[in-house]
């Protein structure tokens, strides 16, 4: 794995989702006072790349329902210009998003969050972050425990609050 840090002293690395079939970045959000890459964040790398086909229904029907929250609360100022009967529905045709497949589809995997304040945690966190058309302001984002997606939010989704305590 080959690590990269910028000149404020970001780590980020390059890493395959077979998932979205794309090479993602990595933001790798290490300890202020101590800058290395941990092994605890390899590993959550790791979960990134086993993130594969049999994850899909699963992270589409998270999409879907974020887009339908957003859908159901927003007005995009699409009603006037259907006949549909309500604005969910007018929103829902105007994006093109009926399915979860349809949210899978027009989501774009942008970044990956990986943040040493996790590794004290009993799980493995990561956070992945999604441009989103119906929600081009803050995102999407879809959380990771143990390699396994568990719950979505905004882009800057908290990924540590179902940490025991």
């Amino acid at each position: 794995m080959t690590i990269e840090v910028d000149e404020y002293g970001l780590a980020s690395t390059a890493a395959f989702c077979p998932l979205f079939d794309l090479e993602v970045t990595v933001q790798l959000f290490t300890d202020l006072e101590d800058d290395r890459v941990t092994d605890a964040m390899k590993a959550r790398v790791h979960d990134l790349q086993a993130l594969g086909p049999q994850h899909r229904d699963q992270v589409a029907t998270m999409l879907h329902e974020h887009a339908e929250i957003c859908f159901e609360t927003t007005s995009y100022g699409h009603v006037h210009a259907t006949r549909l009967e309500d604005e969910t529905a007018t929103n829902r045709a105007a994006f093109g998003i009926r399915t979860p497949d349809d949210a899978f589809r027009a989501a774009r995997l942008t970044t990956v969050q990986i943040d040493a304040e996790h590794d004290s945690f009993a799980y493995r966190y990561l956070l992945l972050v999604f441009d989103v058309p119906w929600e081009g302001e803050h995102g999407c984002g879809i959380a990771l425990r143990d390699g396994t997606p568990f719950t979505w939010g905004s882009a800057d989704l908290y990924v540590g609050g179902d940490e025991p305590v």
